[in-house]
């Protein structure tokens, strides 16, 4: 019996980078398979690495290049451990794609996500506090940090870099950068690649109810959505407005925080050297961070 094929790469990170927009334009590329479900946590203890590598294979449909792509835990060093490891283990000839953008503004946008979700209560300047490899919010930021961890395991020539800033810019560029590095064809062009998912514009904040019908019903029948044998685009849509019925009226519009300028100036010390790691690694400036 012939197993089914293993990935040829996965999107490593980071979170509110636009991994979710880039899961989406690599399905409809006709040469590239990925997950129905974006978040498949093989690589993750706890999480499914217990299931084997016989059910990750299962994950991915039959198509000429295969591509996991994750929101962050795979870059997400010390919350998330051994990672990288276990992927040299199953992937050794593996590639690698990591999407990143201003430090500080990915750290807004992962904290009004988890101020929409209930997961966060506290204010940006006791969220952002404390040590940085300690901090949930500054530590997945540290991109040359969480790069380096892969790098003990693989050459750079695997690594793709991708800027935010381009992704949602100069998206068809960035995307035949990206189809040239996976080897497929780079010059195929979808009426999908206009679509923007989950901008952080427009995040509504649940209630206490909201919360409530999230945990004990809302979460568990989304996720059923989101296994209908139906075309990918169509099952996501149908998930997301059905999220948005479904909270609308426990919700009230999320405002994103301005920073005080201390505090922000405090966190772009922090990242300063991180970056200049990143561009030398990269062999390109990222000139619009960190003002």
């Amino acid at each position: 019996m012939t197993l089914p094929p293993l990935p040829d790469a996965v999107c490593i990170g980071a979170s509110k980078c636009g991994t979710t927009s880039l899961h989406y334009y690599l399905h409809a590329h006709p040469e590239i398979g990925v997950p129905r479900s974006k978040e498949v946590h093989f690589f993750l203890d706890p999480g499914n690495w217990r299931r084997g590598q016989e059910w990750y294979r299962q994950q991915f449909p039959h198509r000429r290049v295969l591509v996991e792509s994750f929101g962050g835990g795979y870059s997400h060093y010390p919350v998330q451990q051994g990672v990288a490891q276990r992927m040299s283990e199953v992937l050794p000839h593996g590639k690698f794609i990591y999407m990143v953008r201003d430090p500080v503004e990915r750290m807004i946008s992962r904290y009004v996500h988890n101020v929409c979700e209930l997961l966060e209560h506290a204010e940006p300047g006791e969220a952002f506090s404390g040590n940085p490899l300690g901090n949930v919010y500054v530590s997945e930021s540290l991109y040359f940090t969480q790069l380096s961890q892969f790098l003990a395991y693989f050459d750079a020539s695997r690594f793709l870099i991708v800027d935010y800033d381009s992704f949602m810019t100069r998206r068809k560029e960035t995307l035949r950068q990206i189809f040239h590095f996976l080897g497929v064809d780079a010059h195929f062009s979808s009426p999908a690649f206009d679509v923007v998912r989950h901008p952080t514009a427009g995040k509504r904040r649940k209630n206490a109810l909201g919360a409530a019908i999230h945990r004990n019903f809302g979460r568990h029948a989304l996720r059923a959505l989101g296994q209908l044998p139906l075309h990918m685009p169509t099952q996501r849509a149908l998930s997301h407005h059905s999220d948005q019925l479904l909270y609308w009226m426990f919700s009230t519009p999320m405002t994103r925080p301005q920073l005080d300028p201390g505090l922000r100036s405090e966190l772009n010390a922090i990242f300063r050297p991180e970056v200049r790691q990143l561009e030398k690694f990269a062999g390109r400036e990222f000139p619009g961070w960190l003002t």
